[in-house]
Formats: structure tokens, sequence, C-alpha cells
């Protein structure tokens, strides 16, 4: 059950995340670097 907290915590911070960068002035490089790091 740990592990899945851990995963549960990783989503949660990564939403977060995504959620702050979608807040920033839109941009090009801003739209490459969230696209970049959320397909992979």
């Amino acid at each position: 059950m740990k592990r899945f907290e851990e995963r549960k915590q990783d989503l949660i911070n990564a939403t977060n995340r995504l959620k702050e960068a979608l807040n920033e002035k839109e941009s090009e490089l801003m739209i490459d670097a969230v696209l970049h790091r959320y397909v992979y």
C-alpha cells in the first residue's frame, strides 16, 4: 500500500505542476515545455 500512496502523491504533485504551468503567460516555449514534460 505504501507504493500506491507514493504514486498517488506523485500524480498529485504532477497535476499541481501542470496547473502552475497552465497559469503562466502563454508562449511558444512554454507550450513546448508543457507538452514535452507531460508526454513522457
